[in-house]
């Protein structure tokens, strides 16, 4: 009898405890009313195509106000790992995403904290909206239960047009982590967290949001969340009182004659009042030689005085010119310098080409050849070679972040692939160019990488005249993420900073070849990622994978009866070892394909199926350098992965 009562006891307990972590079943239906579906659709520079990320987030007032996730809504896009540039087109919020009472939103970026992760979303049409209240305490406590609402895998599990319905996750708080000066700024759970999820609320048991949900390590189940109180900068009154279409004045203060920019277009000179401008998030840029580049992402609203920072320093000005041309503000400068009246740490580097032996000391890479492509003669700074190399000079410190450049520059010879321009930023991985083009008479923005070896365009801009033996002046203004590229005051062409390894060639009937030196093996893996653009009939995409200097073996890809074939070529002769059907999106999807070279066996599979296999004691196998040759099309490598195999 006595244990009947102890178990009778330690019912009535844990009911107690349970009834008290419980989150009601009415707070629950109120919670998924308020946890939204967040549909995000970019422009995909690489294809021109529109490409769709999703997140997840919730109403924090009743006129529709979202919070998120920055990164949900940032203008990149990650393809297998890999961020590339991807603006943002449209941005839609599902309420009761996956039910029959769904509604769909148009919305628009009203403020971000890239800091902290957040943004702070408005719908572009009035509604009345269920919403969640916050508990902004910092006084939370390990161990209390949790709850998370969100989207995992976003559409992949939407029904019909409806999108996916919302999904719920249970735990604990297991950890609440602070930065090195004690700010309290994650909160560690142990509940189930999948991509999808960023930006959905972590609910407490009294049903307030304590916490956005931004990051996922699924495997040891430690997953984070910001701290609900770091959001209440985001939802002041200005905020979230005021409508997309609103107009809204602002005064824009600086260094008195800055140039200043308007989501990278000319509005006046520092200081300006009475500037008008919709209610949200803009760019809003400070630029004046001699100064650093002020420029800042930001919330303009009612009233708004953005006050600019410049320093006094971090200028290049590189002057290309005719020594006659040289301004004489710019002569006298340069006088001053050498007097000592200015200090020259203002000022990095102004070259007028006086010097003739100067170029000596500079470095230069010339296509891998030891000859000296460049001299100086009047004054003026000049390449001789047109041998369809890039030939380069290096005079600048690689040091430098946010700085402004400018050259003048003309081409004169006839051949028409010629192109010159500014290279101004280099990493480990390859550099970034500002150019004119001749043959397409564009101005180019444009990413080379080293390996894989190939130029990637960022932006182009077809100018209205023959550029053909005229002086252009070319200004590059760099300010962290963002490039502002401008030809004889045009207005600029700003992009976002990508890292990623690309190839992309020229459309053209003849076989283009690219090889890779920095890898000479035998036996080795591949992955492989890739895309074409608008093949004609006849593109041919080939990968040659083992290589000597008189034979070489290689996969071809054809379009014309959408085929691969395993090719050995020796010498003048080629010969077909193999060939397989290939699957009929094959040209007109992004492919994966995973290679695998060892001893007398090559395999080629995509994600889902072998697509060719070769097995012959004959086969070549010798180290050599491999790499790509396509026809007819523009091709795109995405990424490449290499490995030895055992």
């Amino acid at each position: 009898m006595k244990h009947v009562w102890i178990l009778l006891i330690l019912l009535i307990f844990f009911t107690i405890l349970n009834s008290c972590y419980a989150i009601s079943p009415d707070t629950i239906r109120q919670i998924k009313s308020a946890t939204v579906y967040i549909e995000v659709i970019h422009d995909f520079i690489l294809t021109g195509e529109e490409v769709k990320s999703s997140g997840s987030g919730f109403f924090i007032t009743p006129k529709g106000n979202v919070i998120t996730n920055y990164h949900v809504i940032q203008p990149m896009v990650a393809i297998y790992g890999i961020l590339f540039p991807a603006p943002v087109n449209k941005l839609k919020i599902y309420r009761s995403s996956g039910t029959a009472d769904y509604k769909v939103y148009d919305a628009f970026l009203i403020d971000a904290d890239k800091a902290n992760d957040l943004a702070l979303l408005g719908l572009k049409q009035e509604a009345e909206t269920p919403f969640l209240k916050a508990d902004f305490s910092t006084e939370l406590v390990e161990s209390s239960p949790v709850s998370v609402f969100g989207y995992p895998y976003g559409e992949e599990f939407s029904i019909i047009q409806r999108g996916p319905e919302v999904t719920i996750a249970s735990g604990f708080i297991t950890s609440l982590r602070h930065d090195d000066m004690n700010q309290f700024r994650q909160i560690q759970v142990d509940a189930v967290v999948k991509p999808g999820n960023s930006g959905g609320p972590l609910i407490n048991n009294n049903g307030k949001v304590i916490g956005i949900i931004n990051m996922s390590y699924d495997k040891d189940r430690m997953n984070f969340a910001i701290p609900a109180y770091l959001m209440k900068p985001l939802i002041s009154e200005q905020n979230t009182s005021m409508h997309h279409n609103d107009t809204v004045e602002f005064s824009a203060n600086g260094i008195e004659g800055s140039s200043v920019f308007l989501d990278w277009l000319p509005i006046g000179k520092a200081s300006i009042k009475g500037c008008k401008t919709t209610f949200g998030w803009h760019n809003i840029s400070f630029m004046k030689r001699g100064y650093t580049t002020w420029t800042k992402d930001i919330c303009i609203n009612n009233g708004k005085e953005i006050i600019s920072e410049q320093i006094p320093v971090n200028e290049i000005t590189v002057s290309m010119c005719d020594t006659t041309k040289i301004p004489a503000k710019a002569e006298g400068l340069w006088q001053k310098i050498n007097a000592g009246l200015i200090n020259p740490v203002y000022l990095i580097s102004f070259e007028n080409f006086e010097n003739t032996d100067k170029i000596q000391n500079w470095k230069q890479n010339t296509g891998g050849t030891d000859k000296h492509t460049w001299y100086i003669e009047d004054g003026v700074l000049h390449q001789y070679e047109s041998d369809g190399v890039l030939h380069a000079i290096s005079f600048s410190d690689s040091s430098l972040n946010n700085y402004m450049m400018r050259a003048k520059i003309k081409i004169e010879d006839e051949h028409d692939d010629s192109r010159a321009g500014l290279i101004f930023r280099e990493t480990d991985d390859g550099f970034y160019l500002f150019r004119i083009h001749k043959e397409s008479n564009k101005a180019q923005l444009a990413y080379h990488s080293k390996s894989p070896f190939g130029w990637f365009v960022l932006k182009e801009k077809e100018l209205d005249i023959d550029i053909t033996d005229k002086w252009f002046t070319l200004d590059i203004l760099t300010a962290n993420d963002y490039i502002a590229c401008f030809i004889d005051e045009t207005k600029p062409e700003p992009w976002y900073f990508n890292e990623a390894g690309t190839v992309q060639r020229n459309q053209d009937i003849n076989k283009r070849i690219t090889e890779f030196t920095k890898y000479n093996l035998a036996d080795f893996s591949l992955k492989l990622i890739l895309s074409f653009d608008k093949p004609n009939e006849n593109s041919l995409f080939e990968f040659i994978f083992r290589k000597t200097a008189s034979e070489e073996l290689a996969l071809r890809f054809s379009k014309p009866d959408n085929y691969v074939q395993l090719i050995h070529v020796k010498g003048k002769n080629e010969k077909v070892l193999k060939k397989e059907t290939l699957p009929e999106d094959f040209f007109t999807t992004t492919t994966i394909l995973f290679l695998i070279a060892k001893n007398e066996t090559v395999t080629c599979s995509s994600m889902y199926n072998e697509i060719i296999s070769y097995k012959n004691k004959n086969l070549l196998n010798a180290n050599g350098h491999f790499g790509f040759a396509c026809s007819g099309q523009k091709t795109i490598l995405h990424q490449m992965t290499v490995a030895s195999v055992e």
